[in-house]
């Protein structure tokens, strides 16, 4: 995170967040392989609101405002080496697949309410833990670039409860 103090409004603060992260996850059963890779994302514009509380030591409440995606990747595959003639064939065959790979992803609007406390340790060196709320708004999934999925679960989404905890280096005026 990154951030200014805007001087028109006093104890006001613009910056931006940005955040990405990966998961996989496979699964082996007789001669069938299974991989899912998921890969997020997001970040935006944040406003936050600082309430001094002493010399060193302040709680914040602000919000961050942007967008981000979702990709997951699912691979299935019979385990067994692939050969060019093997991919080829495969391809011009009229009947199911072996092997396959899907690309499922999604865009979305983030809207993240959140608290914290914040204390100065040095004059630029800080400390900082809050809570937030993550609410992702209008995901739109496709598949392979190329098909609108519909009938996606409500509980597929990147809404939740969070807790953030990290350093600030800078510099702080008390």
């Amino acid at each position: 995170q990154i951030y200014a103090y805007i001087l028109i409004v006093q104890n006001l603060r613009l910056g931006g967040l940005w955040g990405s992260g990966t998961k996989t996850s496979q699964n082996v059963t007789g001669a069938i392989e299974r991989d899912a890779e998921l890969k997020t994302g997001y970040g935006g514009l944040t406003a936050d609101y600082v309430f001094p509380v002493t010399q060193r030591l302040d709680f914040t409440v602000g919000t961050l405002l942007g967008g981000g995606s979702v990709n997951l990747k699912l691979t299935k595959t019979t385990g067994s080496p692939v050969t060019w003639d093997s991919t080829w064939a495969d391809f011009g065959s009229p009947g199911p697949t072996q092997s396959y790979t899907r690309n499922l992803t999604g865009a979305f609007f983030v809207f993240q309410p959140n608290v914290s406390a914040e204390y100065a340790v040095l004059r630029w060196l800080g400390l900082r833990v809050g809570v937030g709320y993550n609410e992702t708004i209008a995901t739109n999934w496709r598949e392979d670039d190329n098909y609108d999925i519909v009938g996606v679960p409500d509980n597929v989404s990147g809404r939740g409860f969070m807790i953030n905890a990290g350093l600030f280096v800078g510099t702080f005026i008390f």
